[in-house]
């Protein structure tokens, strides 16, 4: 027991050795003007990296539950020691290939700069598909696996018991367990399997994106996703930040707070509606907004219906008003800079929504009901 104390607390060391460096990549590499997606990432990776290593050690000082939080530190570390290897192979590899195999890396660049010259000469609905469709990809994909698992479940067993939380309220259970009203493990319980899926899938995404956007920056390491990066980024996302990075952090936090369902109503907010805002207001726009001319009303508009029929199928009717109100108002106000507001609606509009559920189940206790996924 003492030796798997010991590595619990270089494990958990070095996590947060990581967490801080990923803290400071973002930061320091960040190009955003004054009150901008630097800051509001900035706060959301705080929290979340906050929480974590509080969960942690509240687990660690409970009696019996030693073994568990190896196993919990341990499946945290296991994606970065991968991307770290990978990192490591793929520099080493370029490398070899530049100094030996010079004709091979030609080829690549000629290969890169003709797909990124094919997207820059496609009419802007195609480019902005070709930009967003991943994030709809990502939606559906939990989706089905929530539905592959919910038909295995009901099949075999009978119930989807332990797969969904037993408490909605999310901050309600973190405010139990750190006031000692409920055990660690009781409040970890609670939250259902499935909910530890949804955060691990975008864990694993925010530390590819880092470590995507590290290595895109740096001249001495690379990662294979750096050549698909430079062909779909923007001039200022180049400068920057590409947008995934924004979307994996906003949903990162969103996954942390908020139940499986209502995380699907976010993250299908932050795919589907922001697609149908920019497709419509490409399309059939013709009133721009006064205060932000790169966006119209028949877009946004638009997108808000989306917003409510989408979160009608997960949460209700309530939190579905509420919700396609609260992105209403971030898609007018998003990409703007006007006074160095210059927020990105990848990372605001998760956030937006996350902010908005939290103080509703807080404050009013509001219940929601799924209705297309047998909850």
């Amino acid at each position: 027991m003492q030796m798997l104390a010991t590595i619990f607390f270089i494990e958990y060391l070095a996590l947060a050795v990581f967490c801080v460096f990923c803290i400071l990549v973002y930061f320091k590499n960040s190009r955003e003007s004054v009150l901008s997606n630097k800051y509001m990432g900035l706060f959301a990776l705080i929290v979340v990296f906050t929480c974590i290593f509080s969960i942690l050690a509240r687990i660690i000082i409970e009696p019996g539950l030693e073994i568990n939080a190896f196993w919990m530190i341990t499946i945290l570390f296991a994606p970065i020691v991968a991307l770290i290897l990978l990192i490591f192979f793929s520099t080493t590899l370029n490398n070899v290939i530049k100094y030996r195999f010079s004709f091979t890396l030609k080829f690549f660049y000629e290969l890169e700069t003709r797909l990124t010259q094919k997207i820059q000469v496609m009419n802007q609905t195609r480019q902005d598909t070709v930009r967003k469709i991943n994030h709809v990809l990502m939606f559906v994909g939990l989706l089905v696996l929530w539905y592959i698992c919910v038909v295995i479940l009901l099949s075999v067993v009978g119930s989807l018991k332990g797969m969904i939380p037993e408490e909605q309220n999310v901050i309600l259970v973190f405010f139990l367990m750190f006031s000692d009203q409920i055990s660690p493990a009781s409040a970890l319980l609670n939250f259902g399997w499935f909910y530890y899926v949804i955060f691990y899938v975008f864990y694993v995404l925010f530390i590819v994106m880092i470590a995507n956007e590290f290595t895109r920056k740096s001249h001495r390491t690379c990662l294979p996703f750096n050549y698909i990066s430079r062909i779909v980024l923007t001039d200022e996302e180049i400068r920057s930040y590409g947008t995934y990075l924004y979307f994996s952090i906003g949903h990162l936090l969103a996954s942390l707070f908020c139940p499986p369902m209502v995380f699907f109503a976010i993250l299908g907010v932050s795919s589907i509606a922001d697609l149908v805002a920019s497709q419509v207001g490409i399309r059939f726009g013709k009133k721009q907004i006064r205060w932000n001319r790169k966006k119209t009303w028949e877009g946004s508009i638009a997108a808000s219906l989306a917003c409510f029929f989408i979160c009608l199928l997960f949460v209700g009717i309530t939190l579905s008003i509420l919700f396609s109100v609260v992105f209403l108002v971030v898609d007018i106000i998003t990409g703007v800079g006007f006074r160095n507001l210059n927020l990105s609606d990848n990372l605001l509009t998760p956030i937006a929504l996350t902010l908005v559920y939290i103080f509703v189940e807080m404050a009013f206790n509001v219940p929601h009901q799924a209705l297309l996924v047998f909850w």
